[in-house]
């Protein structure tokens, strides 16, 4: 299944993208962006080509599993409130 870190892999723009929302946190995003180079390096493209054809969504039964939420890698929907 599709997660946020494949995503940065093939397009490096989305951790650009959710990066801006936390500016205080630059020197993390820098050692992220440092490790997702050396990364994709090592990985070369045919890997890199493959994260792409990871689902999004997985299904089983009534059940389907995301990485955070169906309609984002990077953030997760609010959970509800347990009675």
């Amino acid at each position: 299944m599709l997660g946020n870190t494949d995503e940065m892999l093939f397009a490096p723009e989305s951790l650009e993208e959710f990066a801006k929302g936390s500016p205080h946190l630059k020197p993390l995003w820098n050692a992220i962006r440092e490790m997702a180079v050396a990364t994709r390096e090592e990985l070369g493209e045919e890997r890199i080509a493959w994260l792409r054809t990871l689902p999004r969504i997985q299904k089983h039964g009534s059940m389907a599993l995301v990485h955070a939420s169906p309609e984002s890698l990077w953030r997760a929907s609010a959970s509800p409130q347990m009675p």
